[in-house]
């Protein structure tokens, strides 16, 4: 799948992977996993983002929280 395809979430998953943590970014795409860990993270973000919106936070909140979850490398 070419990244103009992916999920917006997903394109950020794999901007933030890559620049944060770029040996398993490069791990991840020699194994061929990294567009299916991208997508994944994408839906699981996404789901959470929903499911704050729906107890009232504000969608830029809810991103706040849930992209550190799902879509950022841990900090090292």
């Amino acid at each position: 799948m070419a990244k103009t395809n992916l999920d917006p979430y997903a394109r950020i998953f794999l901007d933030a992977w890559r620049e944060g943590s770029p040996k398993t970014y490069r791990e991840w795409r020699r194994e061929g996993v990294l567009e299916q860990k991208a997508q994944a993270a994408a839906e699981r973000a996404r789901e959470r983002v929903a499911e704050l919106v729906s107890q009232g936070l504000a969608p830029d909140e809810a991103r706040e929280i849930a992209f550190p979850m799902y879509l950022y490398p841990p900090r090292e």
